[in-house]
């Protein structure tokens, strides 16, 4: 019960306005994501075909493991520079599906059709005489309920004189169980926390934001776990750490491998999981890393995205202006179809303040020039002064239209910005930072507001208390008392408003070439090649990887490191605590008792880091020291069996293999290798020519009948790939705009 959970809440009188059933279980069926209760009895058999420009990719969400039917798809197309993207059910003409739904009925069916394979968020409509519907075998009629005792019911759509594109099919309980509130989520790119009168701040630039939250739930000391948006996007949309998305965050590309793992994980993202549950799961924003089609970004679930990287217009307004458009547009929608009670996830993304920085002059007017301020700092405080002007009109725009008081509205930034001249050049990567932001864990990168309004919510409060953002889809969820698909590291945040919680949160971060631990005032970053791969950014060569304390109660601006021997080794035991779990490889050769001669067997691994491992306990390091070539020499007797292990550092530091068999180079084919094992091909240590693995077992392969090289790996959190993924110049042009890359 929301009344439970909020007794101690400091407005806790407002809560007797709700019914004490408001956030418990719903009837919603949306029918393009899975749900327990349903499931596809009948699909066309046909294959996926995806198009070389991206417009049609799969919509992995209708299941609840990875698939990809040729029917449910995420289709996209632009207009007027704004790239559009649906989820949506396509027939071909003569085609139809069915759709088993274990549960009794009485609901209205709800959809919408596209305008042939074009979409626009405002150029929809409802009926169209080119479908039939049925439930359980008898015609049906839109607008009207949908009535059936029984749990077993077939609802059946057919396309009959042409192809069609349907999105937005929910089934719509007549009698709701409950009223979901709608969830505004808005989160302003590169915004510090400090840069904020509610946080603090005396430039007087954020008037919208800090009348918000005067009556909102305002996280003093709110750190993101990541300092770039795509990773720090999908932990708000996980709860996970960054290192569990199975999406790098060390390179732009998003390779195929990632996608494909992150699909058939357990992740079951934000987005996604509020559209299964009925809500209108909708981005509207700047954000070029939520669609999964240029190799930037990852379908995570939301059934429309209105995308503004590319529109040459000024995308703060016409994101402003589109969001009105799209619940004017909801509203009418509403008023025709009254049983149409889905709630809306607004997901907003403002991509000011973050570079370019060119505020109107009007904003950079307001901002004070102070003595020996830098010229950009001026202009990033006239882009907040901008965006706040913004946000201003779009919470007195709800107020009008009578949403704002009901809904649940979060507020939030995915890093801060790097100002400190300290900091301009990265001590993890030798970046050049300032008025940058991704390659560091400073308090400046990662100090970014989340303020948080409850529906009714009438009185504010400041929250001392450490939050992180792997807490946000938590808390969501908690509001809703909505139990996640999938695990996550983050918990809610309400226990923290009821004043229930002791000790502090201990926050842990990763970003480009650096991880970091903070905790009871102190942070300890280091340099860590633990999430590299090999490719562009990185040729494998592992170097130092120095660790810097700071005391942030005597140096809030991380200016100098201190040494502390007893800190340092609480906090690097704490980070320790978080390092991922290496895959071990494992070599066997194995000599039957028939082969009557000695074998005498070299072989040569190179990667970042090889670590040996006892041959006993594959888990324990032998004690000896650790390089980027291990030579391993071994001559085998007859009817005698060899194996060692070993693991690489960094895991995406595939290990390169050499191996001679009595002083010849055996190639793919021979003994076995190639085949089911491993793929030396021609291989040249000292030339770097090697090829990494091609084929291996993932557990113990057999003893073998012959000469055998046998070569198997026990993966540890997760696999990356040799590969390669080209961004196309749509996605080059977006990160020269947004000053990614020059």
């Amino acid at each position: 019960m929301l009344e439970k959970k909020l007794r101690n809440f400091t407005l806790f009188i407002y809560l007797f306005i709700f019914p004490i059933n408001l956030f418990s279980h719903n009837s919603f069926f949306n029918l393009l994501y899975y749900h327990p209760f349903v499931d596809l009895n009948y699909v066309p058999e046909r294959p996926f075909l995806s198009d070389k420009s991206g417009k049609k990719t799969c919509n992995t969400y209708i299941s609840k493991t990875y698939t990809c039917k040729a029917m449910f798809i995420n289709l996209s197309s632009r207009s007027a520079g704004v790239d559009n993207s649906v989820k949506v059910l396509h027939l071909k003409k003569g085609e139809k599906i069915s759709f088993h739904i274990a549960s009794a009925l009485n609901h209205y069916l709800s959809l919408e059709f596209l305008q042939g394979e074009y979409y626009d968020l405002f150029k929809t409509h409802y009926s169209d005489s080119s479908i039939k519907l049925l439930l359980n075998s008898k015609p049906i009629i839109l607008d009207k309920a949908l009535v059936s005792k029984n749990k077993n019911n077939y609802l059946e759509i057919e396309a009959r004189e042409k192809d069609v594109f349907i999105s937005h099919l929910l089934l719509i309980p007549n009698e709701s169980k409950k009223n979901l509130p709608d969830i505004i989520f808005i989160v302003v790119d590169s915004l510090r926390a400090d840069v904020l009168g509610s946080y603090g701040s005396q430039y007087g630039i954020s008037p919208g934001i800090d009348s918000f939250a005067k009556t909102s739930y305002v996280f003093m000391k709110n750190l993101v776990n990541a300092s770039w948006t795509r990773p720090s996007t999908l932990i708000f949309f996980t709860g996970k750490y960054a290192s569990k998305s199975y999406i790098n965050f060390w390179d732009y590309p998003v390779f195929p491998s990632e996608k494909e793992a992150f699909y058939q994980s357990e992740i079951f993202p934000l987005p996604a999981f509020l559209g299964s549950l009925g809500y209108n799961s909708v981005m509207i924003g700047t954000n070029p890393f939520l669609t999964d089609h240029r190799y930037l970004g990852i379908d995570t679930g939301f059934e429309k995205v209105l995308e503004f990287s590319l529109t040459t217009a000024d995308d703060t307004k016409e994101i402003s202006k589109y969001v009105r458009l799209y619940l004017e547009k909801r509203k009418k929608e509403k008023k025709k179809k009254p049983y149409d009670i889905s709630p809306e996830f607004l997901f907003i993304n403002y991509n000011t303040p973050h570079r370019p920085l060119e505020p109107p002059l009007e904003f950079l007017s307001r901002v004070p020039m102070e003595n020996g301020m830098h010229p950009k700092k001026h202009l990033y405080l006239g882009e907040v002064a901008y965006v706040d002007d913004e946000i201003k009109e779009l919470f007195n725009f709800l107020k009008r239209e009578k949403i704002y008081d009901s809904s649940i509205i979060l507020l939030s930034s995915d890093h801060g910005e790097v100002m400190n001249p300290s900091h301009k050049v990265s001590r993890f990567n030798g970046v050049y930072t300032l008025f940058g932001h991704g390659q560091g864990l400073y308090e400046e990168d990662i100090h970014t507001p989340f303020i948080l309004k409850i529906p009714e919510q009438k009185k504010g409060e400041k929250i001392q208390a450490v939050s992180r953002s792997i807490d946000i889809m938590p808390t969501i969820l908690d509001l809703l008392e909505e139990k996640s698909i999938h695990s996550m590291d983050g918990k809610s945040m309400l226990s923290l408003v009821r004043k229930e919680e002791k000790e502090e949160r201990l926050y842990y971060g990763e970003s480009r070439g650096v991880k970091g631990i903070r905790f009871g005032g102190f942070k300890l970053q280091k340099k860590t090649f633990e999430f590299h791969r090999t490719g562009f950014s990185w040729d494998g060569k592992v170097e130092a990887e120095p660790y810097y304390l700071f005391d942030l109660n005597k140096d809030p601006d991380e200016n100098t490191p201190i040494h502390d021997k007893k800190k340092e080794e609480e906090l690097l035991n704490k980070l320790e605590s978080f390092k991922r779990k290496n895959s071990v490889y494992s070599f066997r050769f194995h000599n039957p008792e028939k082969d009557v001669k000695e074998i005498e067997i070299s072989i040569k691994v190179k990667a970042g880091i090889i670590h040996p491992l006892m041959k006993d306990d594959p888990n324990t390091l032998q004690p000896e020291n650790y390089s980027n070539v291990l030579k391993k020499q071994v001559v085998l007797q007859k009817g005698k069996n060899e194996e060692f292990h070993f693991s690489v550092y960094p895991e995406g530091s595939e290990p390169l293999i050499s191996i001679k068999v009595d002083g010849k180079e055996i190639r793919q084919g021979e003994y076995g290798v190639g085949q089911r094992d491993i793929y030396p091909g021609n291989c040249s240590l000292e030339n770097y020519k090697c090829y990494p693995i091609f084929l291996i077992y993932n557990s113990v392969p057999e003893i073998p009948r012959k000469f055998r090289v046998q070569f198997w790996k026990k993966s540890g959190d997760f696999v990356i790939r040799t590969e390669k993924a080209i961004l196309e110049k749509d996605s080059m042009d977006i990160l020269k705009k947004q000053g990614y890359i020059q």
